[in-house]
């Protein structure tokens, strides 16, 4: 299976470091909010009200939802994390969990890339959990050319791949919801322009759809938008509209707008700048759907672009959490439907160089960010917001 090979992108400028990252995907980018805030790397003032409750480790996250015992006997690393959250919360977590995998650059490797990912699709049916498949605009050659996406060239290796799934005993249930190339809007893949963006996304459902009818197809934008594929510069948090507005109406099931609190100097924690609901309803609308999914999360410490370290405590980071809830409670008020999805791995080793996990494997009784993220699952359930997750004990590398 081939996991996203996160932040590998070396900046050629310093200043640009923090503009390229996302946790998610190949390089390090992404959207980074707005500088507005001071040095000491502590959260905006607007959002420093969260206070920790006195939370019992023990305490159930979702009454009359037991955890499942089993989970530890998967194969699937995302399973096998799943099974520290379910001791931590004592019951059941989520049903869905987000997992990667890259395109086919060719018949051949599209018969290898299936026959592998099905492993994945089985492993997590199992244990009736839905994943959320990042199907990644890459190949064992390279970045897909989406010019030549758009127009075929790779249509064969398409069909190819979800006959093989098919073949495989894959079932429209067990594919999920699949997000089609993924931050399309930032220059990851090599390619913003909106109109080539909508065409791949229209295509690459639309085979999808033919062998599973009633699979789901997705679309997941960063809040910034960048004008240049090939350049980190001139990012702005700009209507999405364009990136969507070319696909028709009733092929896309969800919208996902991905944001997160990166670590600077001169922070914006704002979660209404970093995720910005208006958007998302605004993408969301043009496509005709009430589904919405926040892809994000907050770190326990980080490298800015300097190099300076910067840190937030519990209390600052469930802030930055409760404002995001704030975020989706405001989509939910205009009548859809939304998902979190918190992106909580430990990247610290890597390149990137952020911690947003809440606790490494084996440290639960130890960890200062187990009750933060309690809390924050609490503010889920009360407000009747899903979650799924993004973690891993082998790292989404």
């Amino acid at each position: 299976m081939f996991n996203s090979t996160s932040l590998g992108l070396t900046q050629p400028q310093a200043v640009d470091t923090l503009k390229a990252r996302s946790p998610m995907n190949t390089a390090n980018k992404s959207s980074k909010p707005g500088n507005n805030k001071n040095s000491n790397g502590t959260a905006e003032s607007n959002v420093l009200g969260a206070q920790i409750s006195n939370t019992d480790s023990s305490k159930i996250c979702f009454p009359n939802q037991p955890s499942n015992p089993n989970l530890k006997n998967s194969n699937i690393p995302e399973l096998q994390k799943l099974t520290e959250y379910e001791k931590v919360c004592n019951s059941y977590v989520t049903g869905k969990i987000m997992v990667f995998t890259s395109m086919p650059g060719s018949v051949k490797e599209a018969v290898g890339l299936a026959t592998d990912f099905s492993y994945t699709l089985k492993g997590l049916a199992r244990y009736s959990k839905q994943p959320l498949v990042v199907f990644e605009p890459v190949t064992s050659s390279g970045n897909v050319d989406f010019t030549a996406f758009k127009t075929g060239a790779y249509d064969s290796y398409l069909e190819k791949y979800f006959t093989t799934l098919r073949s495989l005993g894959i079932t429209d249930q067990m594919m999920g919801e699949w997000v089609l190339f993924p931050e399309a809007n930032i220059p990851e893949w090599g390619n913003t322009n909106p109109v080539d963006v909508a065409a791949c996304i229209t295509k690459t459902s639309q085979i999808q759809k033919k062998y599973f009818p009633a699979s789901k197809s997705s679309i997941l934008l960063d809040s910034k938008s960048y004008p240049d594929g090939k350049s980190w510069d001139g990012g702005a948090y700009t209507s999405l509209v364009p990136y969507v507005k070319d696909i028709p109406k009733g092929l896309i099931d969800s919208f996902g707008l991905q944001g997160f609190p990166w670590p600077d100097p001169q922070p914006d924690y704002s979660a209404a700048n970093f995720l910005n609901p208006v958007l998302a309803q605004d993408a969301a609308s043009v496509l005709g759907i009430k589904t919405i999914w926040l892809n994000t999360g907050t770190f326990s410490a980080g490298k800015a672009w300097n190099n300076q370290t910067i840190t937030l405590n519990p209390v600052q980071r469930l802030a930055i959490l409760t404002d995001i809830v704030s975020q989706a409670t405001k989509l939910q008020n205009k009548g859809y439907e939304v998902t979190i999805n918190l992106f909580a791995e430990n990247k610290i080793s890597t390149s990137e160089g952020i911690n947003w996990s809440y606790w490494d494997s084996g440290t639960i009784d130890t960890s200062p960010y187990v009750d933060t993220f309690l809390d924050f699952v609490k503010q889920l359930r009360v407000n009747n917001i899903g979650l799924s997750l993004a973690d891993s004990v082998l790292g989404i590398n």
